[in-house]
């Protein structure tokens, strides 16, 4: 009822509007506001079922702006309350008002005196429906429900000032704001701490704009309720958009808690249908897969950017208690692993120390074929049984000289091969930064990374290497910088090479680096190196013995 009226007061081109609940809405809803009002002709009208005035004709239906357009609010409210409509139509001497009693159809208007708008007052919820009304939750549970409605349409609405009260108490009261001037609105709605820890997102490409705050892994909450989505001014919540929020902040999102967010889309109407679901919460793009990939690439890029995506950020511990300096799990999205040699299952466990790391690589089972190695992996470390040797190798330290190696191959035949991004990343950077960018952006795009100049201290990251898999935009453009501040011209480019294989080593999982060097051609360009794949001597035995390790 409040999500119907609400809109039905937007649509009225109000600024202002007061919601006030007694009993969680049970007992009223009133709803006033200050629009242009409903004239004396179209009152009975406005409580007829499917009568709107929002739309013209039927082309008007594929071009959507209005929050309601079905003419059904009015009519099914009063169907089951005590009803009151009373409205100023703007420029008219006197009020009009109806009233309805469990029933559509409502009494003849009659003259009153109110100030120009419509004030909707539901008396007596399910009154005349006892089944229905049983379905109700508590009063507080509700009210939860009401508020949470009217704090979005508060985000998506800056334009609005709102007022919210309950049994006679205010509870919410957000100011109408100028654009650019939504932080103290921001903060009234969402809290302080989602302020402190939030930054500011517009991006936009062809005929999509995403605009709003998004909040770093330390204002995510135990409850989603600071998770807001409009589209073209409607709250919504649709799968296909959850789907690419979610996939932005799985990386950076402590486990078991909910990121915060307050978002903007603005879309070319014609470009979704707003009417397949009853409750419009959930819409129908013409081109849902651009727009899942713009939002994952403008959300992937404000994080990235501010160096969102860390290990060490924050724990969350058992009883969901923030401890900084803690280690924390994070969730990944790990892709399919290639084509790789059979490895071995292991057990171990460190319940017995560190020997049955050891005991797990010799174990045999006797039902299997002899795959060509066994593995298990020790913090960074990688242990290899093959038929006659147990061999360690240090992860990273080998990814980082096979993606270098691909690097310099690729480079040799001529180029490097490249891949352009879906959605080009907007990174800010210093005046200094900028100027180091500029000056070796050839050497840059000999590596295979295309930059744009924006302006105002700002960079478009449009290609990068085809091999780079798994990067964060902020953090691989600041080594970059640091590594071209100092570099001699004659080395940089092999310089740049190095550090793109170096961020690619430290940023892929475990299991995929595991995965990834036991590839039959990756082990024999190992073997070749000494330094990276050699046999366990009784120096690392004993120091992976000594390690204590809380997971195998």
């Amino acid at each position: 009822v409040v999500k119907e009226l609400l809109d039905n007061s937007i649509d009225a081109g109000a600024t202002c509007i007061h919601i006030d609940i007694e009993r969680g809405g049970i007992g009223l809803i009133r709803v006033r506001d200050d629009g242009h009002g409903i004239h004396y002709d179209d009152l009975v009208l406005a409580m007829t079922r499917h009568a709107t005035s929002k739309i013209q004709q039927l082309a008007d239906l594929r071009t959507l702006m209005t929050m309601g357009f079905r003419g059904e609010a009015l009519p099914s409210i009063a169907s089951i309350s005590r009803f009151t409509l009373t409205s100023r139509y703007q420029g008219e001497e006197l009020a009009w008002q109806i009233k309805g009693e469990g029933r559509a159809d409502c009494s003849a208007p009659r003259p009153t005196s109110q100030p120009p708008g419509s004030t909707v007052e539901v008396w007596d919820l399910f009154f005349n429906t006892p089944a229905r009304r049983k379905y109700l939750r508590s009063e507080r549970t509700e009210f939860y429900q009401i508020h949470q409605r009217v704090r979005q349409v508060a985000i998506s609405h800056p334009e609005l000032a709102i007022r919210l009260s309950h049994n006679g108490r205010q509870v919410l009261y957000v100011p109408t704001v100028k654009p650019g001037d939504e932080v103290e609105r921001i903060r009234a709605i969402c809290g302080e701490k989602f302020i402190e820890h939030a930054r500011q997102l517009d991006a936009s490409i062809e005929r999509l704009r995403l605009t709003g705050w998004v909040g770093d892994p330390q204002a995510a909450r135990t409850v989603n309720d600071t998770q807001f989505f409009s589209l073209n001014g409607r709250n919504i919540r649709d799968k296909r958009i959850n789907h690419a929020i979610q996939q932005a902040f799985q990386p950076c999102l402590p486990e078991g808690r909910f990121a915060a967010y307050a978002l903007s889309l603005e879309i070319d109407p014609s470009q979704v249908d707003v009417n397949v679901h009853p409750a419009k919460v959930e819409v129908r793009f013409i081109e849902g897969r651009k727009v899942h990939d713009f939002i994952y690439s403008a959300l992937n890029g404000v994080l990235s950017e501010t160096e969102l995506i860390s290990n060490n950020v924050m724990a969350v511990t058992n009883n969901n208690r923030v401890e900084p300096g803690k280690p924390q799990p994070f969730r990944h999205v790990r892709p399919a692993p290639p084509a790789l040699p059979r490895i071995r299952e292991t057990n171990s466990s460190y319940k017995t120390g560190g020997l049955s790391v050891i005991d797990t690589v010799q174990r045999t089972h006797e039902h299997r074929p002899e795959p060509l190695c066994s593995a298990v992996s020790v913090g960074k470390i990688l242990l290899l049984k093959s038929a006659s040797q147990l061999l360690i190798v240090d992860m990273i330290r080998a990814m980082e000289w096979l993606f270098r190696q691909r690097l310099r191959a690729e480079l040799k035949l001529g180029t490097i091969e490249v891949k352009p991004l879906l959605f080009p990343i907007r990174l800010t950077v210093s005046q200094p930064e900028e100027q180091v960018i500029l000056s070796n952006r050839d050497l840059l795009k000999q590596a295979g990374i295309r930059l744009h100049d924006s302006g105002q201290q700002a960079i478009q990251l449009l290609e990068l290497p085809a091999c780079l898999q798994n990067f964060h935009p902020g953090k691989l453009v600041q080594e970059l910088i640091e590594v071209l501040k100092h570099a001699q011209p004659a080395g940089r480019l092999d310089l740049i090479l190095t550090s793109l294989a170096h961020h690619q080593a430290c940023h892929t999982s475990k299991d995929m680096c595991q995965s990834y060097l036991l590839q039959s051609d990756n082990l024999e360009k190992l073997s070749e190196q000494p330094g990276l794949l050699r046999e366990l001597s009784e120096a690392d035995l004993q120091a992976i013995l000594s390690t204590r390790a809380d997971q195998t």
